[in-house]
């Protein structure tokens, strides 16, 4: 299935655009509920540990959030400045969210699941996985898929 693409801000304020990575880079692409929660700084966390392995897997890892760009930034700093860029998915609220199918509950009122997306080179979804609450997305598992995905 080909990827959604989106061009949204990152916490540091550049424009991060999904299409710019077709042909270069494959896409670890982690969707979490809010910044400033102990999961989800966990799993920021652990992807930021696994980041080596991702980059010799020729593979961008990015997370992505209702939060505003602002919020992500002073998470990302809380976390001891993460090696990725967290992606706002504020304005329109939950629009890359409801493009991949993870958004849940009303319109105005509803939010993302906890959910990572693989996407190759071409651009084309290989890998997702959604999580209930509560539970985390292993680093280790998802280095795994990546290599599958980049051989």
């Amino acid at each position: 299935t080909p990827a959604p693409t989106f061009n949204k801000r990152g916490d540091n304020g550049d424009r991060i655009d999904l299409g710019e990575f077709k042909g270069k880079k494959n896409v670890l692409l982690a969707f979490f509920p809010g910044a400033f929660t102990s999961g989800c700084a966990s799993e920021m966390a652990n992807l930021n540990q696994a980041i080596k392995q991702f980059e010799e897997l020729d593979t961008q890892v990015i997370g992505m959030s209702l939060d505003s760009q602002f919020a992500l930034r002073a998470f990302s700093n809380s976390l001891g400045s993460l090696r990725f860029p967290l992606v706002t998915d504020f304005n329109p609220k939950g629009d890359v969210s409801k493009a991949f199918d993870i958004w849940t509950g009303e319109s105005e009122r509803g939010h993302n699941v906890r959910a990572t997306f693989i996407i190759d080179k071409e651009g084309v979804i290989r890998f997702s996985e959604t999580y209930e609450a509560g539970m985390l997305p292993d680093a280790k598992e998802l280095v795994a898929e990546v290599a599958k995905v980049a051989k």
